[in-house]
C-alpha cells in the first residue's frame, strides 16, 4: 500500500511478446470527481511497470487501464488501492 508523499506506479503483467498499440491510464479518487488521465509513454514494448502520480495525502483511489495491442488484443482493467498516511 502506498504511503502519502510516495510515487505510486502500476505493476504490469502482459502475454508473451506483447507489443502495445494504445495505452491509457487514469485515476479517481472521489467517487463524484472526474477520472484524471495519467500522461504516460507506452507504445511498442510492454512494459513492468508504469508511473501513476504522487498522492499529498491519505485517501483512496481507483484506477482504469484500457490497452489495445499490436496483433488487436484489448483489455479494459479496474481496481482500487488506498493511500495511507
Amino acid at each position: 500500500m502506498p504511503k502519502a508523499g510516495q510515487p505510486v506506479s502500476l505493476s504490469l503483467k502482459w502475454p508473451k511478446a506483447a507489443s502495445v498499440k494504445e495505452f491509457k491510464v487514469r485515476v479517481q479518487t472521489d467517487l463524484f470527481a472526474k477520472w484524471e488521465t495519467i500522461p504516460t509513454n507506452v507504445m511498442g514494448a510492454a512494459p513492468d511497470r508504469v508511473s501513476l502520480k504522487t498522492f499529498d495525502q491519505p485517501m483512496p483511489a481507483s484506477y482504469r487501464v484500457d490497452v489495445t495491442l499490436d496483433d488487436g488484443q484489448t483489455a479494459e482493467i479496474w481496481g482500487y488501492f488506498q493511500v495511507k498516511k
